[in-house]
């Protein structure tokens, strides 16, 4: 039994997926457009192909270098080597980011407007985690993406995402209410609007990084926070 849930990945239909060999369809172009036999163009939907030597090239740039030598091995062999390492050293969820980054799509999309290529590319990306997922459900697990980590975890897991941090008319109210009790004199209730705001950004981060934060942030045991008014 794997102890490491990345370990799922190195599945034979998933790296298959992973490398550009799984494709899934395409999405029609809305824009009427053709190709020069009058085919209304589409995009396919898979991720970029990624050559043996292309395989090789990133798996250096993550720091495990590799060699591309002809047909040593196959593609998903070198691929699963790569894997290997990454996961060893805790970098999976980067390499997955990479491999499902926007830039990647660049030569498949880049014949689009903005408003279609994040249409396109947002398609794309969900229906090969719906794959990707379909294949990893039997093992009880499932891909998330996490802010910007890339997490295997249980299937049905619930990772609280507190919205006042992304709330930014949330932010600016509460910001807005301490000053007005810096002004008003009322240090006390100041300070404790500002320890709000900072328990929920060490919530919000720790959530990005997939882990569950604790119910009850005691940040004043852990932070000595001086407040400064120029009167």
């Amino acid at each position: 039994m794997t102890t490491n849930p990345y370990e799922l990945l190195k599945q034979k239909e998933i790296i298959k997926i992973l490398i550009g060999d799984g494709s899934f369809g395409e999405i029609a172009c809305d824009d009427g457009s053709t190709d020069c036999w009058g085919v209304p163009n589409a995009v396919n939907v898979s991720l970029p192909n990624l050559t043996g030597r292309e395989i090789c090239d990133l798996s250096t740039r993550f720091g495990f270098p590799m060699s591309y030598e002809g047909n040593q091995y196959t593609r998903r062999e070198y691929f699963e080597k790569m894997l290997d390492y990454l996961i060893q050293a805790n970098r999976c969820s980067e390499l997955l980011a990479f491999l499902f980054g926007k830039p990647q799509f660049q030569s498949k999309l880049s014949c689009f407007s903005p408003e279609k290529i994040d249409t396109y590319y947002n398609e794309i990306i969900k229906v090969i985690l719906e794959k990707i997922n379909s294949i990893l459900h039997f093992s009880g697990h499932e891909l998330k993406i996490i802010g910007q980590q890339f997490v295997v975890q249980p299937s049905g897991t619930k990772l609280k995402v507190h919205a006042p941090m992304i709330d930014r008319t949330y932010i600016a109210e509460i910001t807005a209410r301490a000053l007005q009790d810096i002004d008003a004199g009322h240090f006390d209730s100041a300070l404790t609007k500002s320890k709000t705001l900072l328990e929920e950004v060490f919530k919000y981060v720790i959530e990005q990084k997939g882990a569950t934060s604790p119910e009850k942030a005691d940040i004043h045991k852990r932070i000595t926070v001086r407040l400064v008014v120029n009167r």
